[in-house]
């Protein structure tokens, strides 16, 4: 058995253990949800899943199975009594669709229901890794530290594991977005134009990653720079094809909005942080302190926003760092020191690429500029989000960052490279597994944390209702009555 296989099943069972915690550690409850159901089954509880949006994605699977229909994002934009109110509506609904059957044979069971649809997106999450990996190994064919290491690069970083380990449609976008790299990566390494079979799998591919979330635009991106690197001008017609199956495969979920909202896209927040006369200048000044924040907003304390919820979940930073939400502002240094980390690893990233890996591999070469291009792509996004839709997008940075981890992990194979390049390869081999070992142990303390969060919160509260468009606020919970 060689060493990537090895690897990749060694880290698939410590994974699975880990996944475990998530999926058994994170409780289930009969909730009472009446601004999100039909009238008629507004007195009558059900029993959700607690983790992150868990409730709103059951939500969406009642209203696809029960009604037919998609649900609505906000109860103002409710047409009948009998609809369903999810704020997770702006999402396309695939995901959503291929649980429904699930939740008809199952949906009864409660615990056991949860346990099966968390444990479909640890699979999921699963076959993300083995395709990353696969996706690594033809872009570092040589490298016996890649076949050690991507898995577990991939796999520990704690966020990831947080994502996979509840229910949402994040898994599954990995996958088809890992999958499309995958064929991006393979028909690089051929050194050949992509046939019009293969542009139409790359395009069947991208559309599926679209129709489950779309933030898998990021894998259009890694596409056109990775072929266009490649090949030039030869890459238009193929890339054309490919994108253009994508944009047909989504166009009537656009519709479907333009028709319902007057707007393709959708988005139930309404939470800017340049609202209320606030303008760039407070933000890159003396700071912007948003409705419903305790901190003030600078670029410097959304970078710190960037350094703690990329790798961990919002919510448990209270556990890492003292003082909760402000201890990011307590622990700048802490977390200055990882955001210095990590650009140094891209400073070390680009000097390789110039000075070592572009002469001697075109496929390194523009495997790396897509997956620069799409990191600095993310930024753009959060920033954007933050600035002009909500800023408590930030709480969510991880899940933009993780959503490209098939792609952005090459970014740290390509630092251990370099760091490790004039060592003997048992010495390289070495240095990636202690860098896996302690991936490890930092996903396992945050799994710790979790069985500890979920220990002192074991419920939520009774009623959720959802505010007006507008108000300033995403959706208000209250645990006494309607009025």
């Amino acid at each position: 058995m060689n060493l990537a296989r090895v690897s990749l099943l060694g880290t698939l069972l410590l994974y699975f253990l880990l996944s475990w915690t998530y999926v058994a550690g994170t409780p289930v409850q009969e909730l009472s949800l009446p601004d999100s159901v039909p009238q008629a089954q507004r007195s009558t509880p059900v029993v959700a899943g607690l983790g992150p949006d868990e409730k709103e994605y059951l939500i969406y699977v009642r209203s696809l199975a029960e009604t037919g229909k998609l649900p609505r994002p906000t109860p103002e934009q409710r047409k009948s009594e009998a609809e369903f109110v999810c704020y997770q509506a702006q999402h396309p609904p695939l995901f959503f669709l291929l649980s429904v059957p699930l939740w008809k044979i199952f949906g009864s069971q409660g615990v056991l229901f949860w346990t099966l649809w968390r444990g479909l997106c640890v699979l999921l999450g699963a076959i993300a890794i083995a395709l990353a990996a696969k996706a690594a190994r033809l872009v570092f064919p040589e490298s016996k530290l890649v076949a050690l290491s991507v898995p577990p690069l991939m796999a520990f970083v704690p966020i990831f594991g947080h994502l996979m380990g509840h229910v949402s449609n994040e898994p599954l976008a990995m996958v088809l977005g890992a999958w499309s790299w995958l064929q991006v990566v393979r028909i690089c390494r051929e050194g050949r134009v992509p046939t019009t079979k293969q542009s139409l799998w790359l395009g069947l591919a991208l559309g599926l990653a679209l129709l489950t979330r779309l933030t898998s635009a990021i894998w259009c991106l890694a596409a056109i720079v990775a072929l266009g690197m490649v090949f030039k001008k030869r890459s238009l017609k193929p890339l054309a094809i490919a994108l253009g199956l994508a944009m047909l495969m989504l166009a009537p979920w656009l519709l479907y909005n333009v028709t319902s909202y007057g707007k393709p896209l959708i988005r139930p927040f309404d939470n800017p942080l340049l609202a209320n006369g606030a303008t760039l200048a407070d933000f890159f000044g003396a700071g912007i302190r948003p409705s419903g924040s305790p901190t003030q907003f600078t670029p410097l304390i959304t970078v710190l926003f960037w350094a703690a919820t990329g790798w961990t979940p919002f919510w448990l930073i209270g556990s890492l760092l003292p003082g909760s939400y402000d201890g990011m502002v307590q622990n700048a240094a802490y977390l200055l020191l990882v955001d210095l980390a990590i650009g140094l690893t891209l400073f070390w990233n680009a000097s390789q690429v110039r000075r070592k890996l572009a002469p001697s591999d075109p496929v390194i070469r523009a495997a790396l500029w897509a997956a620069g291009s799409v990191l600095f792509f993310l930024v753009a996004v959060v920033l954007q989000q933050m600035l002009f839709v909500d800023w408590n997008v930030l709480q969510s940075c991880g899940r933009y960052f993780t959503a490209a981890a098939p792609l952005l992990v090459l970014l740290l194979l390509t630092a251990l490279e370099a760091v490790t390049r004039k060592l003997p390869p048992s010495a390289k081999l070495t240095v990636g597994g202690i860098a896996a070992l302690a991936l490890f142990l930092a996903s396992l303390h945050t799994t710790s944390l979790v069985r500890q969060f979920y220990t002192g919160n074991p419920t939520q509260k009774k009623w959720q209702r959802i505010a007006p468009a507008g108000s300033g606020r995403a959706y208000i919970v209250s645990d006494t009555d309607e009025s």
